[in-house]
């Protein structure tokens, strides 16, 4: 999750008090899952369902600098039918 762009996401949205709640309790940060990253060592960081989604101001290059305060290794941005090696 992007949480800079989520107020604008909320703005489209009627129901947008319940929904940003529900947001919050099931998504993680971009900024979180680097910390997280990073505390647990690995070496890569696989990062999908983007939220918001359907916002074009968060470019692939906004969502690999928001992970890159604490982690140093790998990230990938997952997209449809993406296929990594074991």
């Amino acid at each position: 999750m992007y949480p800079l762009a989520l107020d604008r996401l909320l703005a489209r949205r009627p129901n947008a008090p319940r929904l940003k709640v529900s947001i919050l309790s099931h998504h993680t940060s971009a900024e979180d899952a680097d910390r997280i990253a990073a505390a647990a060592k690995v070496e890569a960081l696989v990062l999908n369902h983007f939220v918001p989604s359907d916002d074009p101001a968060v470019t692939p290059a906004i969502s690999l600098e928001a992970t890159r305060s604490h982690f140093g290794g790998q990230v990938v941005l997952g997209r449809s039918l993406l296929s990594l090696p074991q």
